[in-house]
């Protein structure tokens, strides 16, 4: 027997597959759909007048397009199928002119309630006609793997670091941490941001746990991905600091990526000044960890977070220095 799981936001407390996979009762992959065909990314989709989701629409998402148009009357548009017939039409009186981030004019094409999977489907509004799209439960193919595979090609571990701005401490510490995408460095907001949408994800879909570590070599599972992620946060506090430190750089250069006042040589790590924002940082990360732990791991863990989340809360609130 084989279930196939719609749309995530469907997902029960069952092993399904939350990704619209065909999954065999004891668990395994034995059919994924293929994934749709993306339109080449060569610049030409600026010259059309509609802006889609060119990765592919959710059959039970919301299903909004942009139509270009300096008309001031609602648009009558056309949704087709790949045969070029009229699977569902509606008139668009939603305009927005001069849009505050694009400066564009247009209409929002809503076709929401069009939940038909398939390829090739395309919009057609006075004349003017957009790139294909699919409507399907699993528009994004292998990115839901290649994404999360992300972190594990990104871990770092036994980074030094001892060097300052302005040498204004002279404490060295090592880290393991996974690394910013372009200089491999550790930056506390950013990774928190990342982290908080990996546990939001998993406290909202617990079965998303072993979803990776079950379906593709090598992967780990989601909590034990967010505990490599939680590594550094006690550490970043040094000694004598009531806020935490919020960048830490693997590499440093005199031409284009400077570690100011810094004794040394030029290159090398280059670790900032502590600061507010980064300490809510640790707050909001520390604080999901101590909940993970408690469902997933110790007691120990869940405490040491816990404990960890107030402080940096505390500390935050008492020492606002934006800088």
């Amino acid at each position: 027997m084989f279930h196939v799981v719609a749309d995530t936001r469907f997902m029960h407390k069952t092993d399904e597959n939350a990704f619209g996979e065909i999954i065999s009762d004891d668990g395994e992959i034995v059919y994924a759909k293929d994934a749709p065909l993306d339109p080449r990314d060569d610049g030409t989709q600026i010259e059309n007048h509609f802006r889609i989701n060119y990765a592919g629409y959710l059959q039970l998402q919301d299903k909004i397009a942009v139509y270009l148009s300096e008309e001031s009357s609602p648009r009558q548009w056309e949704l087709k199928n790949a045969q070029g017939e009229t699977v569902f039409n509606g008139t668009s009186s939603d305009r927005r002119v001069n849009d505050f981030a694009s400066g564009d004019t247009f209409f929002l094409i809503d076709f929401s309630e069009f939940t038909r999977e398939g390829k090739g489907y395309y919009l057609i509004a006075d004349g003017n006609q957009s790139s294909p799209f699919s409507i399907s439960n699993d528009p994004y193919g292998d990115l839901k793997y290649e994404f999360y595979d992300y972190f594990r090609d990104h871990r770092r571990s036994g980074d030094f670091f001892n060097r300052a701005v302005h040498d204004w401490t002279d404490h060295t510490l090592t880290l393991d941490f996974i690394a910013d995408s372009g200089d491999q460095g550790y930056y506390i907001v950013n990774a928190a941001e990342v982290q908080w949408s990996l546990t939001n994800l998993l406290e909202t879909y617990p079965q998303i746990n072993e979803y990776y570590s079950s379906n593709a070599k090598g992967m780990s599972t989601v909590y034990d991905e967010l505990a490599y992620f939680s590594r550094p946060l006690d550490k970043v506090f040094f000694p004598g600091q009531k806020l935490a430190v919020a960048k830490f750089a693997t590499l440093s250069a005199a031409s284009w990526a400077p570690c100011p006042g810094a004794s040394g040589d030029s290159g090398g790590p280059c670790v900032s000044r502590p600061s507010t924002k980064a300490t809510f940082a640790v707050t909001r990360a520390a604080a999901g960890m101590a909940r993970l732990h408690e469902k997933y791991g110790s007691e120990e863990d869940k405490l040491k977070y816990y404990n960890l989340a107030k402080m940096a809360f505390n500390n935050a609130e008492k020492n606002l220095m934006f800088a």
